[in-house]
């Protein structure tokens, strides 16, 4: 009994981990998003000219 529990246990924490790496990569994602359109669209690019404008996708 104990050796199935440990494993069912196992598995959750698996997939535990796995969701949650899978919801910081998309924080991540999103947050690197926020900031470019915000350094693109924000007020400080407003009043110089976009001097460094690169498409670094990653």
């Amino acid at each position: 009994m104990n050796l199935t529990f440990s494993t069912a246990s196992r598995k959750t924490w698996k997939l535990l981990k796995a969701t949650v790496v899978m919801i910081a990569s998309v924080v991540v994602w999103v947050l690197r998003f926020v900031l470019e359109v915000v350094l693109i669209f924000g007020p400080s690019s407003r009043g110089r000219g976009s001097s460094s404008s690169g498409g670094d996708d990653g």
